[in-house]
This record gives C-alpha cells, structure tokens and sequence, in this order.
C-alpha cells in the first residue's frame, strides 16, 4: 500500500503543475491577444474627429451664449487629440482660458461617456486658442 502511495502523491502533484502551467499560459495568451486587439485605426480616429466636430455643431445650436463666439474644429492623430478654437472676434485672455477649461472638462466627459471611445484615454488632449 505504501508503495502506492508515493507514486500516486507525485502523479497528482505533476498534474496539478501541469494544470497551472496551462492555466498560466492560457492567460498569458488573452492577455496578449487583448493587447493586440486594442490598436486604433485611422477610420476610429476619424468617427471621433466627427464625434467632436458634431459636438461643437450641436452645441452652437443649443447653448449659443457658451459657444456662440468662437469656432471649434478637432482633429486626431499620433495618439493626440486637439481642439483648435478660432474666436469671430478677440477675446479677453480670460474667456480664452475659460474657453479652453470649458471645453477640456465638457468634451473629455463627454467623450468617456462613450463605450467606443474609451480608447482616447490613451490620448493627450489639448486645445489651442488662435
């Protein structure tokens, strides 16, 4: 029975290494194959120039007294995304720095709102006054 025993206590702790070794390596793999699923195309950066430059549209209709002075544009690439604002006449430094904060908090909300975007968290964002 002792002899048993001893050859039965190492089958089942070469099973048990072998088991968490494929789990191991299973995850490994999904792990990698996430990583490599997360790269962006130029036609996803393209959909959130659009989603952006909509954005200003839609808010120029609905909240002209906030974005009624000045027009916005987005563009990305390179893993950035900018917002140039181009003022219909000049502004006070203050209202450009405004500006500027407004539309950082405001977009960049608006932007991990959505599940499609999340990838732009990965992004650096600026916004440059002209």
């Amino acid at each position: 029975m002792k002899k048993l025993l001893l050859p039965a206590l190492l089958l089942i702790v070469l099973v048990l290494v072998g088991c968490s070794m494929l789990v191991k390596n299973n995850t490994q793999s999904t792990q990698q194959s996430k990583n490599q699923t997360t790269e962006i195309t130029r036609k996803a950066e393209l959909e959130l120039e659009s989603f952006i430059n909509d954005y200003f549209y839609r808010r120029q209709i609905k909240d002209f007294f906030l974005f009624g002075d000045f027009n916005a544009y987005g563009s990305v690439l390179a893993k950035s995304i900018v917002v140039y604002v181009y003022p219909k006449s000049t502004l006070l430094q203050g209202r450009a720095e405004d500006i500027k904060e407004m539309i950082k908090k405001d977009l960049q909300e608006q932007l991990f709102d959505f599940p499609g975007f999340e990838w732009t968290k990965d992004y650096s964002f600026d916004v440059i006054v002209r």
